[in-house]
C-alpha cells in the first residue's frame, strides 16, 4: 500500500508560523537596540536615561506583542482557520451549514444492513464514507486516489432502516502526495422533518500514478 507523505497538522503549521514572526520581531529589536547605542553614543549625556527608558518600553512592548500573537495563531489552529494558507491548502468550506451544502452521496440503507441491535452496521457507514471521500479526493487529485488511513471516526447516533443518508465530504487539507477529507454524515426521518448528525470521520487519501504509485496532488 502507498505511504503518503505527512500532512502538516494545523498546531504545526500555527508553530511555524510564530517562530518566522519571533524571528522578525527579534530582528526588530536588534535593529532598535543598535540604534539606541548609537543615539547615546552620539548625544548629550542626559539624553541617555530617556533612550535607556525607551529602549525597555520597546522591550516589553515587544514581549507583550510577541504573546498576543502567540494566542492568536494557536487559537486560530484550534477553530481549524488558517487565513494564512494558499487557497489550495484550505480547500474545505467554512461557516456554512449543512442544508446548504450538497452531499456527495444520498442512500437508504436495506434490511440486510440491520445488525442485531436493529440499527444499521458501523461497516456499511463506513464504506458510504470512503466510496464519497474517495470522489471528492479523486477530483481534487485529477485522477486515481486510494484511501491510507482513517485519522479519527466518531459514532455519534445509530443510523435507523428507513432513514436517508446524506454524506458530505470536503478537502480538509492538502499534503505533496496526500489529502485528508472530512466526511460528515446526515440522517433525515419523519419526511425530511428532522436531520440527526450520526457520523463523521477524517479520511487520508495518496494520488496514484498509472502504475499505482504515489504521485503529487497537483500533477495530473
Amino acid at each position: 500500500m502507498p505511504k503518503p507523505d505527512p500532512i502538516p497538522s494545523p498546531r504545526a503549521s500555527a508553530w511555524l508560523r510564530f517562530r518566522r514572526i519571533m524571528r522578525w520581531m527579534s530582528l526588530a529589536s536588534i535593529l532598535a537596540a543598535a540604534m539606541a547605542v548609537w543615539l547615546v553614543q552620539r548625544g548629550e549625556p542626559d539624553i541617555k536615561i530617556h533612550v535607556a527608558i525607551a529602549t525597555a518600553l520597546g522591550a516589553g512592548l515587544s514581549v507583550l506583542l510577541g504573546t498576543a500573537l502567540m494566542t492568536l495563531v494557536f487559537v486560530s489552529a484550534e477553530s481549524g482557520h488558517d487565513a494564512g494558507a494558499p487557497a489550495s491548502r484550505r480547500d474545505r468550506s467554512e461557516g456554512r451549514s449543512v442544508t446548504d451544502r450538497t452531499p456527495i452521496l444520498r442512500v437508504t440503507p436495506g434490511p440486510s444492513d440491520i445488525n442485531a441491535n436493529g440499527h444499521i452496521f458501523g461497516g456499511w457507514v463506513l464504506a458510504q464514507m470512503d466510496i464519497a471521500a474517495g470522489i471528492v479526493a479523486s477530483r481534487r487529485a485529477n485522477g486515481s486516489v486510494a484511501t491510507v488511513a482513517i485519522e479519527r471516526m466518531e459514532f455519534i447516533a445509530p443510523i435507523e432502516l428507513r432513514d436517508l443518508i446524506s454524506v458530505y465530504a470536503s478537502v480538509e487539507r492538502v499534503g505533496r502526495t496526500s489529502m485528508a477529507i472530512r466526511i460528515e454524515v446526515i440522517a433525515e426521518r419523519d419526511r425530511g422533518q428532522t436531520e440527526i448528525k450520526v457520523t463523521e470521520g477524517l479520511f487520508t487519501f495518496v494520488a496514484l500514478d498509472a502504475a499505482h504509485r504515489p504521485r503529487p496532488v497537483d500533477q495530473a
